[in-house]
């Protein structure tokens, strides 16, 4: 299990996150909050990769920060932007490259799983911004993370492969993993989420089960186009 308590995290004099707690277990959690809201910041420190100002990010009731580097295998991140984390000369040799340092298999299937085998030779500066975030996504599920954080996974999808990441998280959770999304997509994450959280301005503003998208004043305050709104 995943905690945060009280965290609160500062850029110079900006605070992202404002005493946030929050908790993360078995299945998908979707974070919802405009541009802004903290969401990635969230994820970042949910992962280890941001230290807190204050308040405590516990794994399985120690100290995230105290684990050492060895922890970093049970999180797959996938970033907001996908080609910030493909470095390989390759395709194949980019979402090889964490398993090929745990020691472990399995590459090929998670990319066929993905529909990406064709594209293994391929260099990833000749992917579209759809196949990289699918590349990058194999990435982080080739070594099998136990926490998988994922940031906007649906923005630059096509619907062929929207479905096929709505079957893969439910996978993931028919796994027992812990999947926290974060999105401002109020569509998708009626597709995928047990547990949803409305952040708005570094703040939790609401939390619960999926009926809170149904909701859309409450969507509106924190900035989300609800599913059926039309533009004003």
């Amino acid at each position: 299990m995943l905690q945060l308590v009280d965290v609160s995290l500062k850029y110079g004099r900006v605070l992202a996150l404002k005493e946030v707690t929050l908790e993360f277990r078995e299945g998908i959690t979707v974070v919802l909050g405009a541009n802004g809201s903290g969401k990635t910041t969230l994820l970042l420190t949910s992962a280890g990769l941001l230290r807190p100002t204050s308040g405590k990010v516990l794994l399985d009731g120690k100290d995230l920060f105290s684990l050492g580097r060895k922890v970093r295998k049970e999180f797959g991140l996938l970033f907001q932007n996908p080609r910030d984390q493909l470095i390989g000369q390759t395709v194949y040799e980019d979402v090889s490259l964490g398993p090929r340092q745990l020691g472990i298999d399995g590459v090929e299937e998670v990319m066929r799983r993905l529909g990406i085998w064709e594209l293994r030779d391929r260099s990833p500066l000749q992917l579209s911004q759809g196949q990289a975030s699918l590349v990058a996504l194999a990435g982080v599920l080739s070594y099998n993370p136990n926490y998988v954080l994922l940031d906007e996974p649906s923005s630059s999808l096509d619907y062929r492969s929207l479905n096929l990441l709505v079957d893969v998280l439910a996978e993931l959770k028919g796994r027992g993993k812990v999947v926290v999304v974060a999105t401002q997509d109020t569509e998708f994450a009626s597709w995928v989420a047990d547990r949803v959280v409305l952040l708005d301005e570094g703040k939790v503003k609401g939390m619960g089960d999926p009926s809170l998208l149904e909701d859309p004043d409450l969507l509106v305050s924190v900035g989300v186009r609800p599913r059926c709104l039309d533009r004003r």
